[in-house]
């Protein structure tokens, strides 16, 4: 491999650990989720991000239906990522262990909460594939109205499933 090919492997490397490093020491920003749904509209994809905590039971009974429209959709379609907004990240990683979500999901803390003023959650934000906020379910997720949703998004972009 040559030294440039090395230095922009490492780079990419950098990037992608940055926003989990940045977790690692206090939770993710909203510039760290803004970066997330940017480089899933470079690539055409809906970005969902679902604002959730271990404490909160309609948070936790969102999962399962969060997990079956994530399998749906190829990852060039869809980019889901929950962001847990618990004050405690001890439960947050015990949870996360014990659980299986089938996608990605994120301690983003009280500074997270303060910083994006989510009052309450459960909350889902669906980004278009220009990167635009489309809508936000505020409460427990309707997992057929997520699912037309994006499959909307993506036949208006030109891409997804028919």
């Amino acid at each position: 491999m040559s030294p440039l090919r090395r230095i922009l492997a490492a780079l990419a490397l950098l990037a992608l650990l940055a926003p989990a490093a940045r977790a690692e020491l206090g939770g993710l920003g909203a510039a760290d989720i803004q970066d997330q749904v940017a480089r899933a509209s470079a690539r055409g994809a809906v970005s969902v991000v679902n604002y959730w905590a271990t404490w909160c039971g309609p948070c936790r009974d969102e999962i399962p239906h969060l997990r079956a429209v994530r399998r749906e959709f190829g990852e060039n379609d869809l980019y889901l990522v929950g962001v847990s907004l618990d004050l405690d990240e001890s439960a947050y990683r015990a949870f996360v262990k014990a659980h299986p979500f089938g996608y990605p999901t994120v301690w983003g803390g009280e500074r997270l909460m303060e910083e994006l003023n989510v009052r309450a959650i459960p909350r889902t934000e669906i980004f278009a594939p220009d990167g635009m906020l489309h809508k936000v379910f505020a409460g427990q997720l309707d997992e057929e109205a997520l699912r037309r949703e994006v499959s909307s998004l993506l036949r208006r972009d030109g891409g997804g499933k028919p």
